[in-house]
């Protein structure tokens, strides 16, 4: 909300929210806004390995960027090319 009662440009918007965590010298801010990518599967429970759990987190991520930044459906790719976007598997 901050941002844009601020005019925040676009690209620092998206940097802070991707990675604003990562940044050299972060503020508490930036790193707050960074949580909304944060937010996925929190526990390992179910089985899964570390490998399976660290991969999903993963794909969370990626997802949620491309659905709220890009304006584009991943989670199909997990599985198979995408059906209409040149979205591969690999």
């Amino acid at each position: 909300m901050k941002a844009f009662q601020n005019d925040m440009p676009y690209d620092q918007f998206v940097t802070w929210n991707i990675a604003g965590d990562l940044l050299p010298n972060a503020n508490q801010e930036q790193k707050l806004a960074a949580a909304f990518n944060r937010f996925n599967r929190m526990t390992n429970e179910g089985g899964s390995t570390a490998l399976e759990f660290r991969v999903d987190g993963v794909a969370d991520r990626v997802n949620t960027v491309g659905t709220s930044i890009l304006g584009l459906t991943f989670e199909c790719a997990k599985c198979h090319d995408h059906k209409y976007d040149s979205i591969l598997t690999k």
